[in-house]
């Protein structure tokens, strides 16, 4: 689901939740909210003051209260976004993180990721807001991509979303088809982290 961010919190969360019911009387089993769910997107600008003042503890923060809330009405599985804070010894430079999480309609914290690769460019400043997640070594894959779509794993794309109004998309996808992609191409067996690091080196 996509929704301009709206600047009261509860007009924000409504349209969101209503998104969600939407997806659930459609059958859906997981709904995907998108980056920074109840936020404007910050990192459009420098930060003014410490950035970290403005994240959310995780758990118990007011996104994943949210999502929690939401997951326990419909009983759909809810992905969300979160600014994380960066506490103790991981916070010294006023960073947090940009989290994925899901959510179960149990209230669990089923699964968090910290973006990997943060973008630093005009209009693009996450390296004033977020530092770069840790590779943990069971991940939940987010794949960031400007655009709300869902595709399958062979990249075709299933459904898209206009770019200039709310949407909630609602495909079905058959979760065999990525075994069947890894079995065609099996590019992870054929990995050369021998050569990978050139990558690391700075011209």
């Amino acid at each position: 689901m996509q929704a301009r961010w709206q600047p009261d919190p509860a007009d924000h969360e409504a349209t969101f939740l209503d998104g969600i019911r939407t997806a659930a009387k459609a059958a859906a089993r997981i709904v995907f909210l998108q980056e920074l769910t109840l936020s404007r997107y910050l990192a459009d600008e420098r930060p003014a003051n410490e950035p970290n003042a403005l994240a959310e503890q995780l758990p118990g923060g007011p996104t994943h209260v949210f999502a929690a809330k939401a997951a326990a009405e419909t009983r759909v599985t809810v992905h969300a976004s979160v600014f994380e804070k960066a506490d103790g010894a991981d916070g010294p430079d006023g960073l947090g993180y940009n989290t994925a999480i899901l959510v179960a309609p149990d209230g669990t914290l089923l699964a968090r990721t910290r973006k990997l690769h943060i973008p630093k460019t005009a209009g693009y400043y996450e390296d004033h807001y977020f530092r770069p997640g840790p590779a943990a070594a069971n991940p939940y894959p987010v794949i960031d991509y400007n655009d709300p779509l869902i595709s399958d794993p062979y990249g075709r794309v299933l459904v898209s979303a206009p770019r200039d109004r709310d949407a909630v998309l609602i495909a079905d996808l058959d979760l065999d088809q990525r075994r069947d992609w890894l079995d065609r191409l099996p590019l992870l067996a054929t990995r050369r982290p021998d050569s990978y690091a050139a990558l690391t080196q700075s011209d």
